[in-house]
Parts: structure tokens; sequence; C-alpha cells
């Protein structure tokens, strides 16, 4: 009787975390983001019209890294949670086969968990690098007063 109420607890954590409704797809979450150079060779040469194109792409990027850090973290949680409850189900398992199997589900699950963090960790580190990179252009753009000459030429 407990384990199937632990089974059931478990298919609702599942079902809750994971998602199994219908969501529509962020494109901004299965971007592919390569490592930049925060200071390139170059950037003083950009005209204020490039400085401004590649801010407001940057800004994209950053913003859509966000995301994806965002979710890769809330799936490392929900993954731990599905652990728990697994490792809850085996602690009240009414033989060996079944504690045996939700053990090896929660360690499963817990090494998704394992696996979403260090993916969000690598994601932070590449958006810092964008942000870096973002700053030192802003910093250029306004070093060159391209703010007051893009108003004075509109």
């Amino acid at each position: 009787m407990i384990t199937k109420v632990g089974s059931a607890l478990c298919v609702v954590a599942v079902m809750t975390l994971v998602g199994c409704a219908d969501v529509p797809a962020d494109p901004d979450l299965s971007r592919q983001f390569g490592k930049i150079e925060a200071l390139q060779t170059g950037d003083d040469q950009l005209s204020c019209a490039d400085l401004k194109a590649q801010v407001d792409e940057l800004q994209g990027d950053i913003n859509a890294l966000e995301k994806q850090v965002a979710q890769q973290q809330s799936q490392s949680s929900g993954d731990s949670l599905v652990g728990a409850l697994f490792s809850a189900v085996g602690a009240v398992a009414q033989t060996p086969v079944q504690a045996l199997s939700a053990n090896v589900d929660s360690a499963v699950a817990n090494s998704a968990a394992g696996d979403a963090a260090g993916t969000a960790n690598g994601l932070q580190s590449i958006e810092m690098t964008y942000q870096r990179r973002h700053d030192h252009l802003v910093s250029l753009y306004s070093a060159k007063n391209c703010a007051s000459s893009q108003v004075a030429s509109q």
C-alpha cells in the first residue's frame, strides 16, 4: 500500500517537474553559444552604429543564456526532488527488489540533477564572458559619445 502511494507521488512529481503538458518551444532555449573574447582587437575602430548593433545582439544573447541557465537550474532541482521521492519509496519498500529498483531510480535522477547543474554552471561561465563583452562595448559606445551623435543624426 505505501509503495503504491509512494509510486503515485513520484509519478505526480515527474509530471509536474518534467512537464508533461504541451509547452510552446522557446527558440532561446535551443540556441547554441560559443566562447568569445571580452576584449577584441579593433574594438576601438568600430563605428557607433556597429557598436550599437553588437551591444543589442549581445543583450539578446545574454537574455537567452539567462533563460537557459534558469531552465537547467530548474531541471536540476526537479531531478533532485524526484531522486528524493524515489529514495523515500525505497525506504518503505516491502521487498528487497522494490527497494533496489527505487534506489536505482533515485541514483539516476540524482545523476541527471548533477548533469543539469553542471550544464547550468557552464552556461553561467559563458554568460559572464558575454556580459563582460557587452559592458566593454557599452563603455566604448559611451566614450565615443555615440548616444549624443545618434540623437543629433535623428
